[in-house]
């Protein structure tokens, strides 16, 4: 009894245990060297209705007891129905934002960053709760509407959820990235262009979308256009195949031009788009697969 009571009390002085401490306002605890992330105050005792409120600027870093630390992370359920929250300024210090970060701040309108990369950086955990576009529907970058998105060229994967919920004028995708599901999740956008340099789109990288117009030109075009809701379709030049069930049951799709150097249209690529109105193939396409455009007007 006496041995393993000596190897608990061993054992002991290793365990990590938070400390929570109150600075600028917000509860954090210190992840490990020179980094903290930002918790509710329940952490720290206070009562659940201690809530986070009104505009909120979460700094890059913040000075405790002497020691400056780096702002990386926003805890899961750290602004857990603060529904008085009307906006929030992100650090480009921050990496990841925990489960249900901003469930039920209904009040919220407007989400500030000042790098768009490292936005596209921060790992959005498990669902759409844990990005504040949930509820604000709008990205301001500097202060001003971000209605145009344009991926920048050194962002190498979106992750999910990270676009969530917003209402772009027009989305162009350009580099060569990694777009995972749901990363543009119940966007709504007037035109989308997808360039000849994106290979890897998950095929609910743009679940429930919608939008009016999408470009495309990627070599290969797959099942993650289902769920964008296109009414038209332009095909580019540098694309060299629609994949089977490509569009599968868009029933919104009216019209899709093609340009020269398509060679193969899948299976069911057009399923049952029963709005489709106009479509124009090229002479480049040598292969139309089985029932391609059934159920077409």
């Amino acid at each position: 009894m006496r041995k393993s009571l000596l190897v608990l009390l061993l054992i002991l002085p290793t365990l990590a245990v938070k400390a929570f401490f109150l600075a600028n306002g917000f509860c954090w605890a210190v992840d490990g060297s020179g980094s903290v992330t930002l918790y509710n105050h329940t952490a720290l005792g206070y009562p659940y209705t201690n809530r986070y409120k009104g505009d909120i600027v979460i700094p890059e870093s913040i000075v405790y007891d002497g020691t400056t630390y780096t702002v990386v992370a926003i805890a899961s359920e750290a602004f857990y129905e603060c529904d008085q929250v009307t906006s929030i300024s992100i650090p480009k210090t921050i990496k990841y934002i925990g489960r249900n970060a901003f469930y039920g701040c209904e009040g919220l309108h407007s989400v500030y960053i000042s790098d768009l990369t490292s936005w596209c950086n921060i790992s959005f955990t498990r669902n759409e709760y844990s990005n504040p576009l949930t509820y604000a529907h709008q990205l301001l970058l500097n202060n001003e509407p971000l209605l145009d998105l344009e991926i920048p060229n050194d962002v190498t994967t979106i992750g999910q959820y990270t676009f969530c919920n917003v209402d772009f004028n027009s989305i162009k995708i350009e580099n060569n990235v990694e777009i995972n599901s749901n990363a543009f999740y119940n966007v709504n956008v007037n035109s989308v262009s997808v360039g000849n340099n994106v290979n890897d789109i998950n095929s609910e990288a743009f679940y429930n979308c919608s939008t009016s117009y999408l470009s495309i030109n990627c070599p290969e075009i797959g099942r993650w256009v289902r769920g964008m809701s296109p009414k038209e379709v332009k095909v580019g030049k540098d694309v060299e195949r629609i994949r089977g069930a490509a569009f599968d049951n868009c029933t919104s799709l009216v019209v899709v031009t093609m340009e020269d150097g398509i060679t193969e249209i899948g299976p069911e690529a057009f399923f049952y788009c029963d709005s489709l109105l106009y479509v124009e193939i090229p002479n480049s396409v040598k292969y139309i697969g089985r029932k391609a455009f059934e159920g077409c007007i």
